[in-house]
């Protein structure tokens, strides 16, 4: 649970949407606050990025993994939060709808305007652009899903109750093809604000785009999390971008269906309401800034029906969010790096080192969320305190987590099957010589620094013992 004097500290509106899902659904903080934190994030997203006074301003952007059991109820926690974002890209869709029409007129005008200028001799007229799409949240994605998608809109999120999926495709597990290192590559520079492009062999399909904003909310099963040790994406920098919260398994109180039934409409209406109307309100402000050519009096007409132009690479308004040059708030930022340094060499946090270099810019990039979602113009002593209590939570967290990668499982299998069969074939004392002969195949079939860390598995948790005859060198395991 986030501690109550933080928890204190943050936007009425967001505050009051966890207590609602602890009365609605009896969520943990560890499930409701990085999913209600991660929405808001999504809907500043597109306006705002934070200046660091450190280094050059960068996005807002989140990337959170919530590891929750199977039934946990993350469906059910996300949906109540989603609201606003579901009414924004209703009314895009139809907005949407009806300028594609308006567009494709003024694209048959524009087609005779042109054959008849260059028939005359006259200036080219210029090509009208499509109107904005209406897709900003998606479920999976490819690295052209995503870049397709993000031509079409200045910022989208990938926000999912079930991403496994999204972590088990090709895209991300393809290693022969490279198609892994392509997305990771992708999504780091995403979340840095940089350009990222797709090269074909037809010019046509070549697309960059630079300007942009993209947050992930990934939820799914601890067991199926094993990419967060993958060295290939913590090498790319990958993990180091991600905040990750781990559920705890917790209680439900029984709440009746009569219950249920009275007081839900009350508190979605009052608790999660207003969280839900901020986050639409935001997003409405995300408006490209851009005008079709008027080029001729024939089609100005038509060019006013179409509320806004494709977003270009200069064109998305981005306010940068600086912290307020208090003493206080410089003192609280100057500890929190101090801190940070320190805790890079302890034990528990040294594996982290890469992820702790990051915290200053995860803490910046959430007091941003907050002071924004909040309606203020700078990150205040409140955000920066609010923002580093939210960052020391969710390091907690990641410390504290043990999540076991592919090769970790496989040593783990394979001390379990030479445990069995030892007792199963009654070896109650095998060489390891012989292990290696007439083995189960589990442990036969890794290489010899596997087969290492096996027997210190198995020593460890008090399977065996290993007995070393110092006249031969001769090494026999032991059943305890």
């Amino acid at each position: 649970m986030l501690d109550k004097n933080i928890f204190d500290l943050l936007p009425d509106t967001i505050k009051n949407a966890v207590q609602g899902l602890r009365e609605l659904h009896q969520s943990p903080d560890e499930l409701s606050i990085p999913t209600i934190l991660q929405v808001a994030n999504f809907a500043v997203q597109g306006t705002t990025n934070v200046d660091p006074n450190l280094w050059k301003p960068m996005p807002t952007s989140l990337y959170t993994v919530i590891l929750n059991k199977s039934s946990g109820r993350k469906s059910t926690v996300l949906n109540e939060v989603m609201q606003g974002i579901k009414s924004f890209e209703k009314k895009e869709k139809q907005r949407y709808k009806n300028e594609i029409l308006s567009y494709n007129i003024l694209h048959s005008e524009w087609e005779k305007d042109f054959k008849k200028a260059v028939k005359d001799g006259d200036p080219l007229p210029q090509e009208p652009v499509n109107p904005v799409g209406s897709t900003y949240m998606l479920e999976k994605a490819t690295v052209n899903g995503l870049i397709d998608a993000l031509a079409d809109v200045p910022h989208c999120g990938l926000i999912n109750a079930d991403s496994a999926e999204f972590f088990k495709s090709h895209a991300f597990q393809d290693k022969s093809s490279g198609r892994d290192t392509e997305m990771i590559t992708t999504l780091s520079k995403l979340f840095s604000g940089e350009r990222v492009s797709r090269q074909t062999g037809v010019k046509e399909n070549n697309v960059s785009i630079e300007d942009r904003r993209f947050c992930m909310l990934a939820m799914l099963q601890e067991e199926l999390a094993d990419f967060l040790t993958n060295d290939n994406y913590r090498d790319q920098g990958f993990t180091h971008r991600l905040l990750i919260s781990v559920v705890p398994d917790y209680n439900e109180t029984f709440v009746s269906m009569a219950d249920a039934k009275k007081r839900t409409p009350a508190i979605q209406s009052k608790l999660l309401g207003p969280f839900n109307d901020r986050v639409e309100q935001l997003l409405e402000t995300v408006i490209p800034n851009s005008e079709y050519n008027k080029s001729t009096n024939k089609t100005f007409a038509m060019q006013q029906k179409l509320s806004h132009a494709a977003p270009q690479p200069s064109e998305l308004m981005l306010t940068a969010m600086t912290v307020s040059e208090t003493d206080e708030s410089n003192q609280l930022i100057d500890e929190f790096r101090q801190l940070t340094d320190a805790l890079k060499t302890q034990q528990g946090y040294s594996k982290f080192a890469n992820f702790m270099n990051r915290r200053l810019e995860h803490m910046l990039r959430v007091a941003a969320t907050l002071a924004k979602f909040n309606g203020d113009k700078e990150i205040t002593v409140r955000w920066v305190r609010a923002a580093i209590g939210i960052v020391e939570w969710f390091t907690t967290m990641r410390v504290e987590m043990d999540i076991k990668s592919n090769d970790d499982n496989l040593i783990v299998k394979a001390a379990n099957s030479v445990y069995d069969w030892m007792q199963t074939k009654n070896h109650n004392e095998i060489t390891q010589r012989e292990l290696q002969q007439k083995g189960p195949r589990a442990y036969t079939k890794l290489p010899l620094d596997s087969r290492k860390l096996v027997i210190e598995e198995m020593i460890s948790r008090g399977m065996i013992d290993l007995q070393c005859d110092d006249s031969t060198g001769k090494k026999t395991l032991r059943l305890m």
